[in-house]
C-alpha cells in the first residue's frame, strides 16, 4: 500500500486561465493532515498548498510539488511529522528548487510503524531565492548568531544561540540545512570566505526560519600594481601629481600622516607635499615644483593605508629623476 502526498502550487506570478494573477508569496506554516482527507491552503486556484494523505495503512510517503509558469525561482521545504508506534516522533524531509515551469516528482519515503491515532503534521517552508525573503511560522524557533554577515581580515568564531530548546542545524557549503546536516555543539571556525546556512527544529518539532551569513575572510594586504611615475624613472615633470595604484579600493591608515616626499639631493623633505584617496589610487601633490634634475623618492610607511577589511600595506618607496624644465 502506498500513502499519498499531493502540494500543488504556484509561487509569485503566473498565467492561470490565460491571464496573469499575481500571488504575493507561498504559503509557509504547519498543517495537520488527517488521515484520508485533503487539506488546501491559501487563495485561487494556484496559490494553494494541498496534501493528501490517502491510505491508513500506507508506510510510505511520497512528496510532489507541482506548478504553472513561476516567475521568480523559490525554494519549497516539505516536512512531515508523524509518531512511530514505539512513541518516537519522526520527521521526514524533502526540500526543492522550483524554476520556471516547475515540476517536482519527490522521492519516497519509507515510514514503517507509523502511529495512525496520533496526527500527522505537514510542514511547507518557502522563500524567494531570488530576494532572500522567507515566510516566517509564528512561534517558531529563533536562532541568533554573534558575527554578523561581513568583510574581516582574521579568523572568526561564530557561536550560534536559540532561544528555546531544541537543535541547530548548519550548512558551510551554501547547501539549505535539514535535520540530517551538520549538529551544532561548539562554536564554527570560519577561516576562509563561506556561507553558513543555519536553521533549528525545537523538541516539540517546530522548525526555525532558514538564516544565512556571509563571511568575506581577506587577509591578503592592498599591493602596488602601478606607480606614475614608475618606480627609476628620469625626466618626470616638475609638477604632474605622482600617483601610486593599488590592486583594491584603500583608505586612510594609521600611519597615513607619516608618507612624505624626500628630494634626495638636497637631503630635505617636501614639506608641501599633499596626499588624497580615490577608490585605489593614493595622489600625491607638491604645492611647490620640484627642482631640476633632481632626484626624488616617495615614501610610504607601513600602516599608512589599508583596504576594506583593513589589511594594512606594506611599506613602500618610489624613486624618480625630474626633467630639467
Amino acid at each position: 500500500m502506498k500513502k499519498g502526498f499531493l502540494v500543488a502550487a504556484v509561487l509569485c506570478c503566473v498565467f492561470a486561465f490565460g491571464s496573469m494573477t499575481a500571488i504575493s508569496a507561498a504559503p509557509t506554516g504547519t498543517y495537520l493532515a488527517n488521515i484520508g482527507s485533503y487539506t488546501a491552503v491559501g487563495t485561487g486556484p494556484w496559490n494553494t498548498v494541498g496534501f493528501t494523505l490517502n491510505s491508513p495503512q500506507a508506510e510510505t510517503l511520497q512528496f510532489e510539488w507541482k506548478s504553472e509558469i513561476v516567475y521568480e525561482k523559490y525554494h519549497v521545504q516539505l516536512e512531515t511529522i508523524y509518531t512511530k508506534t514505539s512513541g518516537i516522533r519522526e520527521i521526514v524531509t524533502d526540500d526543492m528548487d522550483i524554476m520556471l515551469m516547475g515540476y517536482y516528482n519527490g522521492k519516497l519515503l519509507q515510514t514503517p510503524d507509523i502511529d495512525l491515532t496520533k496526527n500527522v503534521y505537514v510542514t511547507v517552508t518557502t522563500w524567494r531565492i531570488n530576494s532572500g525573503k522567507q515566510n516566517i511560522t509564528p512561534g517558531a524557533p529563533v536562532v541568533k548568531a554573534d558575527v554578523n554577515t561581513g568583510l574581516y581580515n582574521t579568523n572568526k568564531l561564530v557561536t550560534l544561540s536559540i532561544n528555546k530548546p531544541g537543535t541547530i542545524y548548519y550548512t558551510l557549503n551554501g547547501k539549505i540545512p535539514t535535520n540530517t546536516s551538520n549538529k551544532y555543539s561548539k562554536p564554527i571556525k570560519i577561516t576562509s570566505t563561506t556561507i553558513l546556512n543555519y536553521m533549528a527544529i525545537g523538541t516539540q518539532l517546530d522548525k526555525s526560519p532558514l538564516y544565512s551569513k556571509l563571511y568575506i575572510i581577506d587577509k591578503i594586504p592592498p599591493r602596488v600594481t602601478a606607480a606614475k611615475p614608475t618606480n627609476n624613472s628620469k625626466h618626470f615633470s616638475l609638477t604632474s601629481p605622482i600617483k601610486i595604484y593599488y590592486n583594491e579600493k584603500i583608505s586612510k591608515g594609521t600611519n597615513y600622516s607619516k608618507i612624505y616626499i624626500k628630494n634626495l639631493s638636497t637631503g630635505k623633505i617636501a614639506k608641501s607635499t599633499v596626499t588624497s584617496i580615490s577608490g585605489n589610487v593614493l595622489t600625491l601633490k607638491m604645492t611647490k615644483s620640484r627642482l631640476s634634475q633632481n632626484t626624488y623618492q616617495v615614501y610610504i610607511p607601513t600602516n599608512a593605508i589599508k583596504d576594506t577589511a583593513g589589511n594594512k600595506n606594506a611599506k613602500y618607496t618610489l624613486k624618480f629623476k625630474t626633467s630639467r624644465y
